[in-house]
């Protein structure tokens, strides 16, 4: 069984401060643009760019 990393405040900091930050950047620009330009339901774009994400943070 291996061992989660602890990480010290500070890269806890950078790294779920920059995902929350993607992900409010995600929310107030990206999916209205993507709404805006395809025409299809903003739950489409939410499911896409949150897998996404979470693919970027494994």
């Amino acid at each position: 069984m291996t061992e989660n990393p602890v990480y010290g405040w500070k890269a806890s900091l950078i790294v779920f401060g920059g995902f929350g930050l993607l992900l409010q950047i995600e929310t107030r620009f990206l999916i209205p643009f993507l709404n805006r330009k395809t025409g299809r339901e903003p739950i489409i774009f939410w499911l896409l760019l949150v897998g996404w994400e979470r693919f970027l943070k494994d």
